[in-house]
């Protein structure tokens, strides 16, 4: 017979990521907590660890050291980028689990930063990603933001990005 049971963690802790046990054969899915059990015996012992979830908060505030566009100029369709690699300020793609802002959740590629990620667009003004690669946080905007590094800094002295950062345990 097959048992399935699916694991829980307590808010401020993660899924284990390995679950071992004695008394059955089985099969353990991290992503969706489903532990299967094959032939269970009468007595079958479980052990997990879930790790307690770190954060990091980053506010941006303007005040960081902003790559603009190379070219200075806006991309075809008339937005600006603005890149921020600071490696005091982003963390390695090696750190990090998941990003999200203030103005939305960012999506990874794949689930451990590898290459880069896209952004969900929550505003038709800003938009907000993070490349692993570099690692880098970046912004993307149209000109009612911002044309230039220095009145990109200004919207962001009047209105702070907070970034969220779960790392690694």
């Amino acid at each position: 017979q097959t048992v399935q049971i699916t694991l829980t963690a307590d808010s401020g802790y993660m899924l284990p990521e390995v679950v071992t046990v004695e008394g059955a054969k089985y099969t353990y899915n991290s992503e969706s907590g489903i532990l299967s059990l094959r032939n269970p015996v009468d007595n079958v012992k479980i052990s997990a660890e879930c790790r307690k979830i770190q954060y990091r908060t980053i506010t941006l505030n303007g005040s960081e050291n902003w790559q603009f566009n190379t070219s200075g100029e806006p991309n075809a369709n008339g937005y600006y980028n603005a890149y921020l690699i600071d490696s005091a300020i982003v963390p390695s793609a090696e750190s990090v689990v998941m990003v999200a802002t203030n103005y939305g959740n960012i999506t990874c590629s794949d689930e451990r930063f590898a290459t880069s990620v896209s952004f969900r667009q929550d505003t038709n003004r800003l938009e907000v990603g993070y490349f692993a690669n570099d690692p880098s946080i970046y912004f993307r905007f149209n000109s009612d933001i911002a044309t230039s590094v220095e009145t990109f800094k200004a919207w962001l002295q009047k209105n702070p990005v907070t970034v969220y950062i779960q790392l690694k345990a």
